[in-house]
């Protein structure tokens, strides 16, 4: 096994698993103005956490990582 592969390997087994789901949407707000708010679990190795975030929350965090990732 070559070198590269070894670090391939154990890069993979260092790093806990990470998954991430959609359980479900809820719109919240007043009925002028409501939103949808996406309730998730989001896995590791060792700990599940339940979040909430808004739509807007998942357009800036795209911007930021496009930023941070398109010229590497």
């Amino acid at each position: 096994m070559s070198s590269a592969s070894l670090m391939h390997v154990w890069y993979v087994q260092a790093r806990p698993c990470l998954r991430a789901t959609i359980q479900k949407t809820e719109v919240r707000g007043p009925k002028t103005s409501p939103f949808v708010v996406y309730m998730l679990h989001v896995r590791t190795a060792f700990t599940v956490r339940g979040l909430a975030r808004r739509y807007s929350d998942f357009v800036m965090l795209d911007g930021n990582l496009r930023a941070h990732f398109v010229n590497r």
